[in-house]
């Protein structure tokens, strides 16, 4: 290496040092330049529940309107209550596509997988928060109402 001192020669005090490193801290390769894999893995996770919460409505919707075809001759009121709890499962399942599509354009917005990875970043707490957010919209729109009527009934017999 031209202008490089030969090995065991003495360096002059007045001649800068080649590397300036900090003995007491470990450097951290690629630090501000790295994706986090946390991430990816609760983005993928939050659209997946949010995909299988939809497919799961549809399904069940097809057989409670089979169900219904078969007992047509039941009270306007039960029929009332099916059209009541199907709104509120559709609702349950269209809050549960937020979430979905808030952990995309949080990961898209903040994340460059062209650089390298690593396994968490300052953005993985929200990943994370989003994905529970999920999974709470998910258990509260999948949560079956029991009938409180079987309950009297049994009471005054």
């Amino acid at each position: 290496v031209p202008g490089a001192p030969a090995p065991g020669a003495m360096i002059p005090d007045d001649q800068p040092p080649l590397a300036n490193i900090d003995g007491n801290r470990t450097p951290l390769a690629g630090a501000e330049g790295a994706w986090a894999l946390i991430n990816l893995i609760c983005m993928i996770i939050t659209v997946v529940i949010s995909l299988l919460m939809l497919i799961f409505y549809f399904i069940n919707r097809k057989d409670e309107d089979e169900d219904e075809q078969r007992s047509s001759g039941y009270e306007a009121e039960t029929s009332e209550e099916t059209e009541e709890t199907k709104k509120k499962r559709l609702m349950g399942r269209i809050l549960g596509i937020i979430p979905a599509i808030l952990g995309i354009i949080v990961f898209f917005l903040t994340e460059d997988m062209t650089l390298p990875m690593q396994m968490v970043d300052k953005w993985t707490i929200l990943m994370v928060i989003i994905l529970l957010a999920e999974v709470i919209v998910s258990i509260l729109s999948n949560k079956k109402k029991e009938d409180d009527s079987d309950d009297e009934d049994y009471e005054t017999a």
